[in-house]
Formats: structure tokens, sequence, C-alpha cells
């Protein structure tokens, strides 16, 4: 009667420590990529970076990683239509890439759209994103601040 649950316990540790190693291995590739375009704009500039991200998507304008790096470096630099059009061309490859982060593109995407005063389209991207990640705070106040410029109460 003992062995069992023993066994069951063991089972579930097992897992949730392979579990934990797994989302931790995800989240240090994120920030090292994170950091490695930091760097990048720190050295080179934000048009430098941009225009190498361009250049890369002139070849293949589906690139995922270069639509993604200059996706944020147009988020960070405030320049929210050709943020608004990057992640809108993430979103609409997410179907057939799935290393895309639904929940990043879209709270982005929704957070351009509201600076753009396209509040229908943020409400909608933020709408999915909510889904993806309930807990995010800007996620949250860019969705209700949408709501409330649309005074949808």
């Amino acid at each position: 009667m003992l062995i069992p649950v023993l066994i069951a316990v063991t089972v579930a540790v097992v897992l949730i420590t392979i579990i934990l190693i797994v989302s931790g291995a995800k989240g240090k590739a994120l920030t090292a990529k994170t950091d490695r375009l930091a760097n990048s704009i720190q050295k080179k500039g934000v048009s430098a970076v941009a225009k190498e991200h361009e250049n890369k998507l002139v070849h293949d304008p589906h690139n995922v990683e270069a639509l993604t790096s200059l996706g944020a470096v147009y988020y960070d630099d405030g320049n929210w239509e050709k943020a608004w059009g990057i992640y809108k061309t993430l979103y609409d490859l997410s179907s057939a890439h799935t290393e895309i982060d639904m929940a990043e593109v879209t709270r982005k995407w929704g957070i351009a759209a509201y600076y753009l005063k396209k509040y229908d389209d943020a409400i909608n991207a933020l709408l999915f994103s909510v889904k993806k990640e309930p807990d995010s705070f800007e996620t949250n106040f860019f969705l209700g601040s949408s709501f409330w410029e649309k005074q949808v109460y």
C-alpha cells in the first residue's frame, strides 16, 4: 500500500523537476537573445540595427528572428506604425511558426495599436494576449485603457 504512493510521489517530483529545468532553459535563451539585441543596439545604434534586420528580410520576408528583432527595435524606439506592421506580420506567420511567442507578439501588437488609436485592433490583440498571460500587468493596463477610449465600460 505504501510502495505505490512512494512511486507516485517520486514520479511527480521527477516530472516537476524536468518541467522547471526546461522552462528555466527557455527563459535563459530568451534573456540571452534580448541581451544580444540590446548590446548590438548600444554598439551600432538603432538605425544600423534596423537596417541590418531589414536587409535580412529582403532575402527572406518570413525570417522570424529578423522580424522579432526588428519589431523589438521599433517597439523600444516608439515607432508604433512600423512596430504595428511587424507584429501583425508575426501574428499572421504564427500558425506556421510555433517558435513565435504569441503572448508577447499580441501584447506588443496591441500596445502599438493603442498608441496609433486603433482601439479595435488593440482590444482584439490584447484579448488574445491576456488569454495567454492573464497576469501580465502591461497587457491588462492597455486592454483596460483601450476599452476606456472606446467608452466600453
